[in-house]
């Protein structure tokens, strides 16, 4: 039986009686997403910090 072809981004290692499979995922399309997640959760940590740390907070 003929083994099928292999992805571009996808290495297959064989290490022993291991084998480990690797996705390559590190492309121009993960920037904005990385964006996307710098800002929220910067917005988080803001809104938190304001909502735990005043002199009116209930929660500490």
């Amino acid at each position: 039986m003929k083994n099928p072809p292999i992805p571009e981004k996808i290495d297959v290692l064989h290490e022993g009686p291991a084998m480990i499979i690797r996705r390559k995922w590190l492309s121009y399309t993960v920037i904005p997403l990385l964006i996307f997640c710098i800002v929220w959760d910067s917005f988080l940590f803001f809104w938190y910090t304001m909502a735990l740390g005043g002199k009116d907070s209930r929660i500490m």
